[in-house]
This record gives structure tokens, C-alpha cells and sequence, in this order.
């Protein structure tokens, strides 16, 4: 069963860091970044201050990341921050390209990219996308290359040190049909995909990525890739241990709706499936503890946006159960 936390206009950047959920509400344009208690279910469409309370004033930042119990931030003009979640302190760390589209931060680097407009018809700059990289501690960013991508994404993998480097972490990039990493030694284009590279997610050894109703494992030391779920329109990915969580939206077919969206959990060990909740709006964003899956459900109405957060505990009797799916290579 799952159990709604929380019902308002405009919610986004689901994280959960330790015992808090952070998130962001956006209202008329302003947003503001909120921290609630794990286990502290909200009363629906309640004042906003009983529910979670501010971190930054409105308008102030958009989260990123969490580290080290700091909310790692972008402001407006492009200055990223670090947000003490209890005092509200606030840490210059760089700034970058305010137009950048998207940012990834590791403990060593700070990558941005901007968009490839090319593609983009009417007025304004028609220019490739550009590639950069800011080494913490150093005084200038490096420029990695130009990008084709024009809805790029970037999303840090985690993996232990190798010979020559202390580095801990790689970013990986998706410029719409090529994926790539930037490491040690700038990016390197790693794998074409005709429909796109899209919805990166990373666990300890690999890299999860969607494209045209397949959900795709890519191993982060061979390369190896493989297909571990299918789903008409996966719309969020994350992994826990052993588990893969997939949010899949809703289809419409011949203006009938012909599939609920859902929530499924794929054991990675034997790749069998299985549905764990229904009827989730558009589960765009997850995120998990020891507790359970925190979904972030954007409204099914577009002239509503009314979303809502919800938790699925993780022992929730399944609702549906699917025959292991043949793997596949990409």
C-alpha cells in the first residue's frame, strides 16, 4: 500500500540523504528547497510549514546534490553553493555558465555542459553544445569539447581509485545518441544508441540508462551492456543493492488509456520483475532508504500540477509478478 506524503503544486529534485527527504516547490516561478524527516508522513494539502520546513529562502537555489550533510546548490546566476540544511550557512564553492543545461559534481571535479541549439528553429544562438570541466581547488575550468546534445545529462558514478589517480568518481554524459565519460583524461565518447541515451541512473558497479522502452545495464569496468526490464514508457530509474526501481508512466492508446502507471522492482540477480504499486501519476523521480521508495509523482494534468510525494514500503506485498526477462545485448 502506498501511503501519500505529501500533495502540492510544483515539486521537484527528490533526494533522500540519511533520516531527511529534501525536495524543492516551485510556486509562481520561486522556488524553495524543503527538508522533511524520513518516517514523518505529512497530512495532505496541509500548510507547507507543517509539512517540512525551508532550507533556503525562496528563489535562493536549486538542489543538486547532497554531500557530506551539505546540500551542494545552483543559484540563478550560476554560483554553486554549499547549504548547511540546519543553520541555512552558505558556502561559495564556484561558478559556472549560468546557461548551463546541466551540472554533475564529484568530490574532485565540477562538470557542466550547455545545450547543442543547432536543431532549434526561430531566433536566437544556433551553436553546439559546449563541454566543461572545473578541477576543485584550481583557479580555472578546463574546456572539454563541443556536444550534440540538446537535452544533455550528466550523472557522477562512484567507483574505487585506480593506479596513477585518487579520483573517486567519473561523470558520465548522454548527448542524445552517444554516451559518454569524462574522467582522468577529459571525455571520451563510449557507445551510440539510435534512440537516445536517457534517464541515467547509477549503482555500484554500473551504469542504467533507458532508450525507446528498454531499460539497459551497462558495466562500468568492460562495457558490457544488456537489457534487464522492459516498459512502454520508463520515466525514472534508481538502484538499491541488489534492486533496480523502475517508475513507468501511463499509456493512452487509441484515446483509451491502455496501461496503468506503476511501481516495479527488478532483482538484478535473477532479473525477475515485479509491480509494487499502481496509479502513481508520472512517477518521474525516486528515491530510496532502508524504508522504502520515495516517488515523486508529477500530475497526470498538465493545467493541474498538483504532484505529489509517495512512499512504498519495500516488503509491500507485490501486486503483479513477471516472468524473468530474456536478457538481451545491446
Amino acid at each position: 500500500m502506498k501511503t501519500v506524503l505529501l500533495e502540492a503544486p510544483m515539486l521537484r529534485n527528490l533526494m533522500v540523504a540519511g533520516d531527511e527527504v529534501f525536495f524543492e516547490r516551485w510556486d509562481d516561478g520561486i522556488n524553495t528547497i524543503f527538508v522533511m524527516p524520513v518516517g514523518e508522513p505529512a497530512h495532505a494539502q496541509v500548510a507547507r510549514e507543517t509539512v517540512s520546513r525551508a532550507v533556503t529562502a525562496p528563489g535562493a537555489a536549486t538542489l543538486i546534490v547532497v554531500e557530506d550533510d551539505r546540500l551542494i546548490c545552483r543559484e540563478p546566476d550560476g554560483l554553486v553553493v554549499a547549504i548547511d540544511p540546519h543553520t541555512a550557512k552558505r558556502t561559495p564553492i564556484y561558478k559556472i555558465d549560468p546557461l548551463a543545461s546541466a551540472l554533475a559534481i564529484t568530490p574532485e571535479q565540477l562538470v557542466w555542459c550547455t545545450q547543442d541549439t543547432r536543431g532549434i528553429t526561430g531566433r536566437g544562438p544556433h551553436d553546439p553544445g559546449q563541454l566543461w570541466r572545473w578541477w576543485r581547488g584550481t583557479d580555472k575550468p578546463e574546456y572539454l569539447g563541443p556536444h550534440p546534445g540538446s537535452m544533455p545529462e550528466l550523472i557522477a558514478a562512484t567507483r574505487a581509485p585506480i593506479a596513477a589517480t585518487a579520483m573517486t568518481s567519473d561523470v558520465y554524459f548522454a548527448a542524445d545518441q552517444q554516451l559518454g565519460v569524462v574522467d582522468q583524461a577529459g571525455l571520451r565518447w563510449l557507445a551510440e544508441e539510435d534512440q537516445g541515451f536517457q534517464n541515467l541512473t547509477t549503482g555500484p558497479d554500473a551504469l542504467y540508462y533507458t532508450t525507446h522502452g528498454r531499460v539497459m545495464r551497462r558495466d562500468l569496468a568492460t562495457g558490457h551492456t544488456r537489457m534487464v526490464y522492459r516498459a512502454t514508457i520508463p520515466l525514472a530509474l534508481t538502484v538499491a543493492d541488489d534492486k533496480l526501481v523502475v517508475g513507468r508512466n501511463f499509456v493512452y492508446e487509441r484515446g483509451a488509456r491502455s496501461e496503468e502507471s506503476a511501481l516495479a522492482i527488478v532483482d538484478l540477480t535473477t532479473g525477475a520483475s515485479t509491480i509494487v504499486a499502481r496509479e502513481l501519476g508520472r512517477p518521474c523521480e525516486l528515491a530510496t532508504d532502508a524504508r522504502g521508495i520515495y516517488v515523486l509523482e508529477y500530475s497526470p494534468a498538465w493545467d493541474q500540477q498538483i504532484d505529489r510525494l509517495t512512499f512504498v514500503r519495500w516488503d509491500e506485498p507485490p501486486l503483479e509478478q513477471a516472468p524473468v526477462e530474456r536478457q538481451t545485448e545491446a
